[in-house]
């Protein structure tokens, strides 16, 4: 089974996979917004992943 996690360490997200990097995002915060200036993947990204993501877990 997929296990999807998003680990946070300084300015940026790194997500990773069944304990395997999948891809990251760097952000930076500006006032009240936080901006997000990098996003990376590694491999195709299971479409499972991302709707894991944009629900918000």
């Amino acid at each position: 089974m997929t296990h999807p996690t998003v680990e946070r360490a300084d300015n940026r997200y790194q997500i990773r996979v069944d304990g395997e990097p999948a891809g990251l995002t760097e952000f930076r915060d500006r006032d009240a917004q936080r901006v997000f200036i990098h996003t990376e993947t590694t491999n195709p990204v299971n479409r499972d992943i991302l709707t894991w993501l944009d629900a918000g877990q």
